[in-house]
């Protein structure tokens, strides 16, 4: 099975102009796990940065905005390779713009979950990010939230992983 997989192969298997890839990656907000060095040289993504890709867009297709959802793969980057089952994405209005938080939710035997708890980025009106974890306890009050996107895990990497094999 591969893992080491370049940016045309990315293209293919999530369905992203190449354009748009290019431009998440020149922005930062996509990262490979080894960076293409000058001209003639190729960008190398792991199988976990293909997910991180996947989820990018994910996020992007639920609403959020390029850099929250960019904020939140760099935090969530950092538990990437952990066996979560599920991924919530809150987000909080606040005076002076909004919190992003991402927690993994751990999902037990029986089917019951519970929130761990995460970081949260406070962005301000003018875009700017700004950690502000004295203010999770607004984002974790659900009669706060805005709104949530919860990522199943599994399935996403599942489906990126069959897409995977018909490169092969």
């Amino acid at each position: 099975m591969r893992n080491e997989f370049s940016t045309l192969d990315i293209v293919k298997t999530l369905e992203i102009p190449r354009e748009r890839l290019r431009s998440w990656m020149k922005e930062g907000f996509v990262r490979p796990s080894v960076p293409a060095e000058g001209q003639g040289t190729k960008a190398v993504f792991s199988r976990h940065d293909v997910y991180a890709v996947s989820l990018f867009k994910d996020l992007l297709g639920a609403g959020f905005r390029r850099d929250i959802a960019g904020s939140q793969m760099e935090e969530f980057s950092k538990v990437f390779h952990k066996s979560y089952e599920l991924v919530l994405f809150r987000k909080v209005s606040l005076q002076g713009g909004c919190m992003v938080h991402c927690a993994p939710i751990i999902i037990t035997g029986n089917n019951n979950f519970a929130v761990m708890s995460g970081e949260a980025n406070f962005t301000d009106d003018v875009g700017e990010i700004h950690k502000r974890t004295e203010a999770v306890k607004s984002v974790n009050d659900i009669s706060q939230w805005d709104n949530f996107f919860v990522v199943n895990m599994r399935k996403m990497k599942s489906k990126v992983d069959r897409k995977l094999l018909l490169l092969e």
